[in-house]
């Protein structure tokens, strides 16, 4: 017969028995040490330290690996959790309006820009207004890293802009928050990482990321919200095929893009109409701020 107390005891041992695997520390074993369990979109550790959980809610795998990314069902190339077709539909994927794989970045993506053509940088998004997230794919002929950026809006350089620096390393992402205080200055790292990363491949030296971030975060001091409307970016790639994030030299760029919201107007996409150049002789354009005016 057991004794009342030998039963209590035993039952204080599986309950810290229970407790300790429910609380193993991730020190150790994930493939890269800046990266943790949440960056992989996964569990924390359950049953050991060098492993992490199941896929969060929304993610998959392929392998039965424990450490390895898992993504966002909506880009596996899988029709899946309640999906109309491939990657598209259901609860959480963008509207079928566009089919899967359509644009250069694959996946459920809406719209498309080519920011430089020599480079093939393209970005690649898709706007939920419900959420109030932005989906953002990022594309460029590098096997580097890959950086993209939403500078102050009165400026066209890299000083004050709030960016994310991903990069593919195998079967790793790795997203990264910064902001620049400085042009020619390496960013800081921001207090929060705010950007998630969803998925990549690097194919026949061309890296392709998936990331989402809110299109607010709330963060007035390192970041910058993602507004209707046209908008100024920047953009960056590595100009030594690097992972590290380093110095991009001349492989960079400003562009303008509307995410999301009124798109700007042309007078080439209003029907009926033609575009005219006036111009005024003998006129001295001075340092100061020229003002340009389109008539419609």
């Amino acid at each position: 017969m057991v004794s009342l107390a030998y039963a209590s005891g035993l039952l204080a041992m599986l309950l810290l028995f229970t407790t300790c695997i429910q609380a193993v520390p991730c020190s150790v074993g994930v493939p890269n040490s800046n990266q943790t369990c949440a960056m992989l979109n996964r569990q924390s550790c359950q049953a050991s330290p060098s492993n992490c959980g199941d896929c969060l809610p929304g993610f998959v795998s392929t392998t039965a690996d424990p450490n390895t990314l898992c993504v966002n069902h909506c880009l596996n190339g899988i029709q899946d959790y309640g999906e109309v077709s491939v990657d598209c539909g259901g609860l959480d994927c963008g509207g079928c309006d566009m089919a899967a794989g359509t644009t250069a970045c694959g996946g459920s993506y809406t719209s498309q820009q080519i920011l430089n053509a020599a480079s093939n940088f393209t970005i690649c998004w898709r706007v939920d207004l419900t959420t109030s997230t932005m989906y953002l794919g990022i594309q460029a002929k590098t096997t580097g890293y890959v950086s993209f950026g939403i500078p102050e809006a009165s400026s066209t350089t890299m000083a004050g802009s709030d960016m994310v620096v991903a990069s593919v390393a195998g079967s790793s992402v790795s997203a990264r928050d910064y902001y620049a205080t400085k042009t020619g200055s390496r960013p800081t790292e921001d207090v929060c990482n705010d950007w998630t990363a969803l998925g990549g491949s690097e194919v026949s030296n061309v890296t392709t990321v998936h990331l989402k971030r809110a299109l607010d975060t709330g963060d007035m001091y390192q970041d910058r919200p993602f507004s209707p409307g046209a908008m100024a970016v920047v953009y960056a790639w590595s100009r030594s095929n690097s992972d590290t994030f380093g110095g991009h030299g001349t492989n960079r760029g400003i562009a303008s893009v509307s995410f999301y919201g009124p798109k700007p107007i042309s007078a080439d996409s209003i029907p009926g109409t033609t575009p005219v150049l006036l111009t005024m002789g003998s006129a001295n354009v001075t340092s100061a701020t020229t003002l340009f005016m389109q008539v419609f």
